[in-house]
């Protein structure tokens, strides 16, 4: 763990709550260690633990620095598939580094897969907790649109991952590529936005297919 998120980083002494008291626990942190929390406001705060016992723990600022993040400039986009899988893929994207996420509801997306305020609270958590362990000092942005219209209006130009075909070879950073749901683009869709392929011949889920093309252009 880099650093732990909390709302109240900055602060000259801060009272944890039970959840941080509790990952304190398990990192087997002492009275006297000092640790670093952010609330990615650009800040990373140096705290010493000036006061432990059973569930109350306690802390002193002792340093504060500039804590900023190199922005990838990689956005991709994923047409909405179920919650859990995007639970799942988010904190390694986050850690890659894609700066940008937009969840899109193509023609063949389930319309059913909804983020509701629950959902939503919990995709942060895990955001926050992936940037804490790999020093990220930002989180992926989520952005969620109800087509390819309305990201079309955002982006001019963007590419639609076709797994029908293989002749695609080289990834730009600077473009815009949609991964499709595991039932591939419309025709309607097809005709209306250019369509490039993966060069596999094996059929990736969406979620591989998003996790391998940002790892791809990244590394």
């Amino acid at each position: 763990m880099f650093y732990y998120f909390n709302k109240d980083a900055g602060e000259s002494e801060i009272r944890l709550d039970s959840e941080l008291v509790a990952h304190f626990k398990a990192r087997r942190q002492s009275l006297g260690d000092i640790v670093k929390l952010s609330k990615l406001d650009g800040l990373l705060h140096e705290y010493e633990i000036v006061f432990m016992q059973r569930n109350d723990i306690r802390l002193s600022l002792k340093n504060t620095f500039e804590f900023k993040t190199n922005k990838s400039g990689l956005r991709l986009a994923l047409a909405m598939i179920e919650i859990d899988s995007i639970l799942e893929i988010a904190p390694y994207l986050n850690e890659l580094g894609l700066e940008e996420l937009f969840l899109v509801y193509t023609d063949f997306s389930q319309k059913s897969y909804k983020f509701d305020e629950k959902k939503l609270a919990k995709l942060e958590k895990i955001l926050h907790n992936s940037s804490s362990q790999c020093a990220r000092a930002d989180i992926l942005k989520i952005t969620i649109l109800n087509s390819l219209s309305e990201l079309a209006k955002l982006y001019k130009d963007f590419i639609l991952i076709d797994f029908n075909k293989n002749d695609l070879c080289e990834f730009n950073k600077d473009c815009l590529y949609v991964i499709g749901p595991e039932g591939g683009f419309s025709e309607k869709e097809r005709k209306l936005f250019k369509t490039q392929g993966l060069k596999i011949s094996n059929i990736l889920k969406a979620k591989t297919a998003v996790i391998g093309i940002s790892a791809k252009i990244l590394m």
